[in-house]
């Protein structure tokens, strides 16, 4: 509930440190965001970035997890005063993760500028079966700090 008092104050943007969460305000701004938390959704990183994108359709972000009841839950936010949407994909970064030569090094920035150039901007990673991997996220009819 404090959260959503917040947010309906323009408070949308979001930073985890360690245990805590801060709120972040642009001003000015007409934003006025909505928190939920969401049950996460099994199949992994995989299912990770089905959710993201089942929850980016509806305008809304990833924040952080939490155990809830025992059972883990996702917080999103979203901006109830636009009409956003977000579309995540994962991307395999095996050949230049961890770029350790110039070849490795020239293909992330390949990777980059390839996704870049769709409007896709780099949102997180993970690794899966020992494969690295790179979620890039691309906004729809977006401005502010959600964006």
């Amino acid at each position: 509930r404090p959260l959503n008092d917040l947010g309906k104050l323009g408070y949308c943007g979001t930073q985890v440190r360690g245990a805590g969460l801060a709120l972040v305000k642009e001003t000015p701004s007409t934003a006025r965001c909505v928190f939920e938390l969401v049950t996460a959704k099994s199949g992994g990183s995989t299912g990770f970035v089905a959710e993201q994108n089942e929850q980016g359709a509806k305008g809304s972000v990833f924040v952080t997890s939490a155990l809830v009841a025992e059972k883990l839950a996702n917080l999103y936010v979203r901006d109830e005063a636009q009409a956003s949407s977000f579309k995540f994909k994962a991307v395999d970064v095996t050949t230049a993760a961890r770029p350790n030569t110039i070849e490795q090094a020239a293909e992330l920035m390949a990777i980059l500028n390839r996704e870049g150039a769709t409007g896709a901007r780099p949102w997180r990673s993970y690794d899966d079966g020992g494969r690295p991997y790179m979620v890039f996220m691309t906004a729809f009819d977006c401005r502010g700090l959600l964006c």
